[in-house]
């Protein structure tokens, strides 16, 4: 799991002198590392979380959970034990696959792609409309395209069933905001339009790995939620759009059958 050097010397610091539980005020801890802003107002953020961001990677790398959180008066009580159903891995929990399986995902997405294209309201469409979008916008600059661009992606997700058991089904669409204000800063700029060949190469799995903990950090900031690994995928598409006519389908398919970068 990935750790911010910022945050990493919590895990340190619990190694050394955390015992089977300790408490700390939100002052102690500050003078260990630096809470971040978001952490202050929202529950979330304390979260013990199957695969954590770097935040509560800090505490969860070093074998710690927090046992309970007072937002009102300060403190947080960590304990030794396990987030359920997680297992710590030397590298992040994906596995690189071969280029016979990655075409076979390509030729999945060419059918399902053609057994829909006839219908000119399908809603799987609104990810195209959504694509080209961002595509158009590549440095959104002023509020008016950073809410348009949210109109899309809120749209995009409700047609695609992401509003079910999530937490986007109380927000409205400004939610979106951070999130696409993170995916369009230059540090992002490789994972755009990618290529077969490089979506099985390591360097990019572990890129999507750190991309996947920034947007989470960014709802979690905003007072959104914790996104489900699903909704995390349907955010990616807009950095695996291959070649000619390929469509999501087969990435979609791909993930699921294969269980790379996001699902372990």
């Amino acid at each position: 799991m990935a750790i911010g050097e910022k945050y990493a010397p919590l895990g340190n610091w619990l190694k050394e002198h955390g015992g089977d539980s300790v408490k700390l005020t939100f002052d102690e801890l500050n003078q260990i590392i630096p809470i971040p802003n978001h952490a202050y107002k929202n529950r979330p953020s304390w979260a013990n979380l199957s695969n954590p961001a770097s935040f509560c990677s800090s505490w969860i790398s070093a074998g710690y959970v927090v046992d309970s959180i007072s937002l009102e008066e300060q403190w947080v009580v960590f304990r030794k034990g396990e987030v359920q159903g997680q297992t710590h891995h030397s590298k992040p929990p994906y596995r690189v696959v071969d280029q016979k399986k990655l075409a076979e995902a390509i030729q999945a997405g060419y059918e399902c792609y053609d057994s829909m294209k006839d219908d000119p309201h399908h809603r799987y469409l609104s990810w195209e409309y959504c694509h080209e979008a961002f595509r158009l916008n590549r440095r959104p600059q002023i509020d008016a395209t950073i809410d348009y661009l949210c109109l899309h992606l809120a749209w995009y997700l409700a047609s695609w069933g992401m509003l079910r058991n999530s937490f986007l089904m109380q927000k409205d669409y400004k939610i979106h905001a951070d999130v696409v204000r993170l995916i369009y800063q230059p540090e992002w700029d490789d994972l755009w339009d990618l290529s077969p060949e490089k979506l099985s190469q390591e360097y990019y799995a572990d890129r999507i790995m750190k991309l996947s903990e920034s947007i989470t950090e960014a709802y979690v900031a905003s007072g959104a939620g914790i996104p489900t690994d699903t909704l995390l995928t349907k955010i990616f598409h807009y950095f695996k759009y291959f070649l000619d006519h390929f469509r999501i389908q087969s990435t979609c398919w791909f993930i699921k059958q294969h269980n790379i970068w996001i699902h372990t």
